[in-house]
């Protein structure tokens, strides 16, 4: 991913990363990733395995996911 691949949006209602750290929709600031990407991070457990599947498929990850998480 480069910075000219932003903003990433998801399903038309929000960016999941984005260069600006104003999101769609979104009141509280993303979480800075590097100098020049912002992402998304006020969403459920459920919401950021969606979320992980969605960007691996877009850049090409072929296989099968295993997440494994503790409540």
């Amino acid at each position: 991913m480069t910075s000219a691949d932003l903003p990433i949006d998801y399903s038309g209602k929000l960016y999941l990363i984005n260069a600006d750290p104003k999101h769609k929709h979104r009141d509280k600031p993303p979480h800075r990733l590097s100098n020049w990407a912002y992402l998304e991070n006020h969403y459920s457990t459920d919401c950021c395995i969606k979320l992980a599947e969605f960007l691996l498929e877009k850049y090409g990850f072929k296989g099968s996911l295993e997440i494994k998480y503790s409540t």
